[in-house]
């Protein structure tokens, strides 16, 4: 199992064409490159979970050389970079456990 070169998404401004006001909106580039393969995922804030679960598709798919582990890399740089109330929730709720809890 090979493991690709993960880059940090970026976030870009990309313009809407043919409206009367041209309205700013930010676009999500993620790309992770496996060999000669490359996976590129354009996302807005609004298409996080659909991007999420594109990656799960990818992973099951077996004629991708795209892991579970490739999937969870990449879910974790889009949960990072596009929060969600629940990821943020989840994140506050995990950071005031302590040992204590587990015992």
């Amino acid at each position: 199992m090979s493991r690709g070169r993960l880059k940090k998404p970026a976030r870009y401004t990309a313009q809407r064409l043919g409206t009367a006001a041209n309205m700013d909106k930010e676009v999500n580039v993620l790309a992770l490159v496996k060999g000669e393969e490359k996976f590129i995922f354009l996302f807005d804030d609004e298409n996080r979970d659909e991007t999420l679960r594109q990656l799960a598709r990818f992973a099951a798919d077996p004629e991708l050389d795209f892991s579970w582990y490739d999937a969870a890399m990449l879910s974790r740089k889009i949960r990072d970079a596009v929060p969600s109330d629940d990821d943020l929730l989840a994140s506050q709720e995990f950071d005031s456990l302590s040992m204590d809890d587990f015992h």
